[in-house]
């Protein structure tokens, strides 16, 4: 029975920024198992987690010795293999790869020829002679956004490494080779920063957590984080107040700290009179601080720290809390500042000031762009079949207030909250309602779990600023690649495609292109006017993968968006309703039937080139019931998809028509010869299979059918 032990790797680094860790962790849950699996060497069970400053990975029952696997290697053929009755370099270095002898290599019959063969036996290590090199390629192989190096030596890491660990069992292990020449193994880890002399010994990997715990120091990041919401929760109770939740901020919060510890402070309540996105930015955003309600669920002037370490000093928590009181105060006196000097002029007064913003390089300013939302949205009034008419008369005022908080100092200060502070201003300047509103809601969504515009105008003016900054993107040349999308375009393109579908907005992409193209001509700094065929091909090619992710067959996709116009909204419905037929049997036949004809017809169009099929069946040549039946069920198929009421419930008809249509199909390609020797029934019955493959055509291009 193989041998098991546990095993334990720590590594241990300056301080990590949150999210490298986080997504460094996250990694490491995926890809160490595999690369033991590739090594041969089975486990029961691992955990990674860590901190900004550890990264640990406990192996349960880990193989003391590789798996020790036989495979059969073919080599090259006999021919090859021997000149004048010698072995060749080709074999020689096939059993040298092989590691055999020479004259252990065998010679088999592969597909009629005889090839050098052998039996490599792979694995059988000591499993820790192993380990070595696969955390080294997890070190070296670990991306982040920025990398830095250190000393003297040549590879890079988001932070100087400074120690490891390696425990297999209770024997400390000192790995050889590679990076590790540059490391000192450690049979002790560090403590936390303010105990640098303490010496934590961890005798065996079982007892790791344990040993830190007794220091304070929760290193599994998912019990520590639930520790921060435990103290968190606890300190608002106790303060008769609720912690405004923040998922992200408590994410960064958990990788800041190794010994959590929450206390609270205040600020003056003087402050609340600022708007409150901007007092929980320079909480949460500059300070990491969370924000808490009051019994009214209004904003209060208390706040929660995460701090690190040990808090039973009342001393120490006096000066932590005055700390940070003095540097929140600081912070929310200079958001007082620009809060008072916007307020000195209304929004509208700070229109004009867009022209001293640049939008992009060669796309002018933040004030030329205002004026292209203005004349999308108009646009997007004329050719959607949504009514939008009743918001014409707010479409100029609304389109100059869009961007005009750009100006403000708030803004300037915090970035995140454009939109947001244009509102608040705009509120308070007595704008319309939905205008106000609609200022706000033009940058939704932001990110992947941000709201919707709820608004009509909202909806208006942000499917207008995402088609301005994909066709700007699109006419500066900054599309996105493989590797780059340096203007955010997926981005910008899976939103647009989710409003329009959620919206349930019919709009014809060429037609607004066409209405919308002329903005965006070689005057601005482009060298020719944009290819309206190319943002298609990339917005259909967004819309293919939102599918693609729901579990649709990619061909059906692709069939249903090729032959689908260029309406996203009518597409949406068409694979929507495909979604009750994909695994109909009738239905999947029905498809390789309807690839038959097609097959069929462009066979013969090849073959009789020029030939012209009648327009239309000559029903006394349909001397078999079959023919009869299937010509009027393809009669049938083109009244049902004549004039298509873009809906579910329409085409959820037609394929449910389509499927059972395969009865009638069948019989007919069982009992009747298309191809028959009387030019005239011969040209009859392609011209039926003609008549139901063009309606065919227009919801799924047969190209791409089975």
């Amino acid at each position: 029975m193989q041998e098991k032990t546990d095993f334990l790797f720590e590594l241990y680094t300056e301080e990590i920024p949150a999210f490298y860790q986080i997504n460094l962790i996250r990694e490491w849950k995926t890809k160490l198992p595999q690369k033991l699996q590739e090594n041969l060497i089975p486990f029961e069970s691992m955990e990674v987690s860590g901190t900004s400053r550890r990264v640990y990975v406990i192996i349960k029952n880990i193989a003391v010795l590789q798996t020790l696997i036989s495979e059969e290697i073919k080599g090259p053929p006999r021919d090859l293999c021997f000149k004048d009755e010698k072995p060749t370099t080709a074999l020689n270095g096939f059993a040298a790869r092989a590691g055999v002898a020479v004259e252990s290599v065998e010679f088999r019959e592969i597909d009629n020829k005889s090839y050098a063969c052998a039996t490599s036996m792979r694995g059988g290590k000591r499993s820790i002679e192993v380990l070595p090199a696969i955390f080294e390629a997890m070190i070296l192989e670990q991306k982040f956004p920025k990398s830095m190096r250190w000393a003297d030596r040549s590879m890079s890491y988001a932070r100087p490494i400074i120690s490891y660990m390696a425990l297999m069992g209770k024997n400390h292990e000192k790995f050889n080779g590679g990076i590790w020449e540059t490391f000192l193994p450690k049979e002790t880890t560090a403590p936390v920063l303010y105990e640098e002399n303490v010496i934590i010994k961890v005798e065996e990997p079982s007892a790791y957590k344990k040993s830190l715990l007794a220091h304070n120091i929760v290193v599994n990041a998912d019990e520590r984080k639930e520790l921060i919401l435990k103290q968190l929760s606890k300190v608002a109770v106790q303060g008769g107040y609720s912690v405004i939740e923040n998922d992200h901020l408590v994410d960064e919060v958990n990788f800041l700290v190794e010994s959590p510890a929450v206390i609270s402070g205040t600020f003056d309540a003087g402050f609340l009179t600022l708007p409150a996105s901007v007092i929980l930015s320079e909480m949460e955003k500059h300070q990491r601080y969370f924000g808490v309600t009051d019994a009214e669920g209004k904003l209060s002037n208390h706040f929660l720290v995460v701090t690190n370490g040990d808090i039973s000093q009342k001393e120490s928590v006096d000066n932590i809390r005055k700390g940070n009181e003095k540097v929140l105060r600081a912070r929310l006196s200079d958001g007082a500042y620009f809060f008072k000097e916007d307020k000195k002029c209304s929004l509208a007064s700070r229109v004009e000031k867009l022209s001293a913003i640049i939008f992009h390089e060669g796309m002018g300013t933040m004030f030329d762009k205002k004026n292209r939302l203005n004349q999308i949205a108009r646009t997007l009034i004329k050719l959607s079949k949504k009514d939008f008419s009743s918001y014409l008369s707010k479409v100029d005022q609304c389109a100059d207030l869009l961007k005009a908080d750009l100006t403000t100092l708030l803004v300037k200060e915090f970035e995140h909250l454009q939109g947001e502070i244009g509102s608040i201003y705009a509120a308070d300047d007595g704008v319309d309602r939905e205008i106000a509103l609609a200022i706000f809601e033009h940058y939704l969504p932001r990110n992947q779990n941000d709201l919707f515009p709820q608004t009509p105008l909202g909806v208006l003016f942000s499917m207008a600023d995402k088609i301005d900054n994909i066709f700007s993107g699109f006419a500066l040349g900054k599309e996105p690649t493989s590797s780059q999308d340096p203007l955010a375009l997926r981005r910008q393109t899976l939103y647009l495609i989710d409003i329009l579908i959620k919206e349930k907005i019919h709009l014809s992409f060429h037609a607004l292109t066409e209405s919308i193209q002329n903005f965006y001509s070689a005057e601005k700094g482009m060298n020719s006017r944009i290819s309206a065929e190319k943002i298609w091909d990339f917005i259909s090619g967004r819309l293919a993968t939102i599918f693609e992710k729901e579990g649709f067959d990619k061909k059906l996709v692709r069939a249903g968006i090729i032959s689908g116009g260029d309406d996203i909204y009518n597409i949406f419905l068409k694979l929507t309703a495909l979604k009750d037929f994909k695994s109909d049997p009738d239905f999947s036949a029905m498809m390789v039937a309807f690839k038959r004809m097609y097959n069929i017809l462009n066979e013969f169009q090849k073959k009789e080139k020029g030939y012209k099929l009648p327009h239309s069946v000559t029903e006394s040549l349909l001397a078999k019931a079959e023919e009869r039946d299937f010509h009027a069920r393809a009669g049938a198929f083109q009244g049902l998809t004549s004039s298509i009421d873009p809906s579910l419930d329409s085409y959820k008809n037609i394929f449910k028509f389509i499927a059972e249509s395969k009865a009638v199909i069948d019989h007919f390609f069982d009992n009747v010869m298309v191809m028959d020797s009387n030019p005239a029934v011969r040209d009859n019955r392609l011209c039926i299979i003609e008549k139901m493959v063009l309606p065919m055509k227009k919801l799924l291009d047969i190209a791409y059918l089975q």
